[in-house]
């Protein structure tokens, strides 16, 4: 309808509608519209790329192949280079520019609409636009496997990406290699907070590694021993006293980086007990099989901690609201203190 009256308004369909999907993203019911429209945003993705590959008319010369080649070579490159550059303006570690950087290594498919309309109206050749297809081919299926491969890409050349480290946020390095703590626990979001609490308990040195500056900030407020790093960077894993460590846990549930974690703890051949996280159990498998002592799988927990509360409480209504009311003060002490989780 808001389409039609778009139309009817002298615009074209195209705008009504993307204002109305915007709309409707601001609805309280877009998770199960958008659960609804899938199937069909799917079958209109795919007929968006076959109508595309079918302008693909004009004869494909190998001076059409050459120019593909050389603008695909320089928006995989370039392009993640300026957003790498800029981002580290920001402050941002290299790691997190390379992984934004790599992502973007594409041009993207909104680029082809505006190239499809000059070519409708006439302002464009068929030449130029088997050029901007080919192009669109060959950077949507480099880009597809950097993404997937970021992590490894990474872990390989991320001693070529010191000029993209950003400086905005300093880490002491000089206090976490001094002191000697028996527990570090990587990554305070969702349920880091919660581990902290036993932690604390023990009393036992310990220190939190986060890469959220805020994270950082409020824990420091607290008097938390803290660092602000990329538990995926190896030179950060390096310059850590990891030697004296007896628990360490990840509730990073980056794969990656969980193997960098025990590779580094296989280096310096520590005794320590490591527990990462996985959010799938394939995952789960193969950290157990590269050495984990233990791994958290946040569903499979949470099925057994339910198992056990039917257990423990049965039938009993009344056991199960004063449960709820417990859980109910410490989610909103997780909204209030705890935004960054």
């Amino acid at each position: 309808m808001l389409a039609t009256l778009f139309d009817s308004l002298g615009f074209s369909l195209e705008i009504g509608a993307l204002i109305a999907g915007m709309s409707l993203a601001s609805s309280k019911y877009t998770l199960e519209l958008s659960g609804k429209i899938k199937p069909l945003r799917d079958f209109f993705v795919v007929l968006f790329f076959v109508f595309f590959g079918s302008q693909l008319a004009g004869e494909i010369t190998s001076k059409l192949i050459y120019q593909s080649l050389v603008f695909s070579l320089f928006i995989i490159v370039g392009k993640p280079i300026i957003v790498m550059s800029f981002l580290r303006l920001f402050g941002y570690k290299k790691r997190t520019n390379f992984l934004a950087g790599s992502s973007l290594a594409q041009i993207s498919e909104f680029s082809l609409i505006i190239v499809l309309l000059g070519f409708t109206i006439g302002h464009l050749t068929q030449e130029t636009m088997s050029l901007v297809i080919l192009i669109s081919i060959i950077t949507i299926t480099v880009s597809s496997y950097s993404i997937y491969y970021s992590h490894w890409i990474f872990s390989k050349i991320s001693h070529l990406l010191n000029v993209f480290e950003g400086k905005k946020e300093e880490i002491d390095m000089k206090t976490s290699k001094d002191e000697i703590f028996q527990i570090v626990v990587i990554g305070y979001h969702r349920i880091g907070y919660k581990i902290l609490k036993s932690i604390r308990q023990l009393k036992m040195p310990f220190i939190v590694i986060d890469h959220n500056p805020k994270v950082i900030l409020a824990l420091r407020k607290k008097g938390i021993n803290c660092i602000y790093g990329d538990a995926g960077d190896k030179y950060l894993l390096s310059e850590i006293n990891l030697e004296n460590a007896k628990l360490v846990i990840s509730t990073i549930p980056e794969e990656n980086s969980n193997l960098v974690i025990k590779e580094r703890l296989k280096e310096i051949n520590s005794k320590a007990v490591f527990i990462a996280t996985a959010e799938q159990p394939r995952i789960a498998l193969e950290l157990y099989n590269s050495g984990v002592d233990y791994v958290i799988v946040p569903h499979h927990l949470g099925g057994d901690y339910i198992a056990e509360i039917i257990k423990d409480l049965g039938l009993h209504k009344g056991k199960y609201e004063k449960l709820g009311k417990t859980h109910y003060k410490e989610l909103s002490y997780a909204k209030n203190k705890s935004k960054y989780s």
